[in-house]
Order: C-alpha cells, then sequence, then structure tokens
C-alpha cells in the first residue's frame, strides 16, 4: 500500500511541475510576444489576472504626462517616411525609457506624441514624483540625443510636456471586439491642454500646482491662472528643463 501511495504522489508531483514549467513557457512566450506592444505594468497585471475587461476599480490619485516632438510634421513633408520613422522612433526610445524608468505606462503612442500615466495599474506612492522624475529624463535624454546629433550637424529635437495629476478611475474603454486600458480624469485633460500652453509660451515643459509640488530644486516660473482651451483656468507653472 506505502509503494502504491508513493507512486501516485510521484505521478502527481511529476504532472504538478509539468504543468508548472508549461505555465511558466506559456506566460514567457507571451511576454515575448507582447512585451513590446504595453507597457511592463499593465503586462504584468494581464498576465496575473489583475487587469481584465469589466472589472471596475476605484478612484484613485494618478499623474498624467503627455509629450510631444515639436515640428515633426514639417520635417515628415520634406524627408523620406522612413528618415521620417526613424527620427520619431529616437523620440519615442528616449520616452518610453524615461516612463518605465519611473513606473508609468504607455497608454497610446499618438503620431508624434505620447500619453503616458503613473499610480496604475501598479500603485504608487507619489504620482506626481514618479510623473515629474520622467519628464526630468525625458528631457534629458533628448539633450543627450541632441549632442549626438549636433556632432552630425543635425538639427536638435524640441519636446513640449504637460503635465497634472489629480483623481481618475483606470478600466478598459473601447467595444468588447475592440478596447483599450486607459486612465480617465480631468487630470489628464489638463495635461493635454499644458502640452499644447508649452508649445505656445515657449516652455519645454507646463506643469499644474500638483506637480510643482515635487519639482523639488527645479527652477520653475509661475504661470498664474493660466486659461485652458474648453477648460477652468488652472494654476501653471512653466519649466525650462534641467
Amino acid at each position: 500500500v506505502a509503494a502504491a501511495l508513493l507512486t501516485v504522489f510521484l505521478a502527481v508531483a511529476a504532472r504538478a511541475a509539468l504543468d508548472a514549467f508549461a505555465y511558466r513557457r506559456a506566460r514567457d512566450r507571451l511576454a515575448r510576444a507582447f512585451g513590446g506592444y504595453v507597457s511592463p505594468p499593465v503586462l504584468e497585471g494581464i498576465l496575473d489576472g489583475r487587469i481584465e475587461p469589466g472589472r471596475r476599480t476605484p478612484t484613485r490619485s494618478l499623474a498624467f504626462l503627455f509629450a510631444d516632438l515639436r515640428g515633426s510634421t514639417a520635417f515628415t513633408e520634406m524627408s523620406a517616411p522612413a528618415e521620417a520613422m526613424a527620427l520619431l522612433n529616437r523620440f519615442y526610445e528616449v520616452a518610453v525609457a524615461a516612463v518605465h524608468r519611473h513606473d508609468g505606462f504607455l497608454d497610446n503612442i499618438r503620431g508624434d506624441g505620447v500619453m503616458a500615466v503613473f499610480g496604475a495599474p501598479q500603485a504608487l506612492d507619489d504620482p506626481a514624483g514618479a510623473a515629474f522624475g520622467a519628464a526630468d529624463d525625458l528631457l534629458r535624454g533628448i539633450d543627450h540625443l541632441n549632442t549626438q546629433r549636433a556632432r552630425r550637424g543635425e538639427t536638435p529635437l524640441e519636446v513640449g510636456i504637460g503635465l497634472a495629476a489629480g483623481e481618475a478611475v483606470v478600466g478598459h474603454v473601447g467595444s468588447p471586439e475592440r478596447f483599450n486600458f486607459t486612465a480617465v480624469g480631468d487630470a489628464a485633460n489638463v495635461a493635454s491642454r499644458l502640452q499644447d500652453e508649452a508649445r505656445r509660451l515657449g516652455f519645454r515643459a507646463v506643469m499644474s500646482d500638483a506637480i510643482r509640488e515635487k519639482a523639488g530644486a527645479a527652477r520653475l516660473e509661475p504661470l498664474g491662472s493660466l486659461a485652458l482651451r474648453g477648460h477652468e483656468p488652472v494654476e501653471a507653472w512653466g519649466w525650462k528643463g534641467p
């Protein structure tokens, strides 16, 4: 009887080990296949079952970063498509690395700009501080890239950034056939509008008060109550970068 029970136990253990191995292989295969399409925090949430269509999430404090590459439309008009794509990808490489370094996720890459969210799906103690840190890294990365471009006699890249923080909710937006994991809240609208103001006012970044509190020793210029397109005025601060 003991021998029979031992045989059954070993068979069950072996099957469990094989199932665990198969699960790890499937997980790794999915990570390799989709790792470039979604940010690491989102991919981990999907694989762990924490991100599912229809699951409601509580409202939480999030921070948003909008950044775009200035002058890309004119460059595209004067350049071959492959050259224009290469330029955009150099910008994206810097932006994506900066966002992921501070545990944010890329909501989307749109044309010549990006939208990033901090504080979801991975909760952060200081989403506003993470967003500012990502903006700082992004601008430093662009400066480094411009140093290399200058050596080759190429024109520098210029970016504009909008930063805001506030209450928002994360979840799936779309239809059962096609949806996107995103964050919805007024702070996202504010960050988008502040990005537009950065371009208009000649700053590399414009941020709301909630982000300004996390800027540390960065030299900011008060812009007062800034009228935003389609939105109530917001106390804003301009930043010319590190």
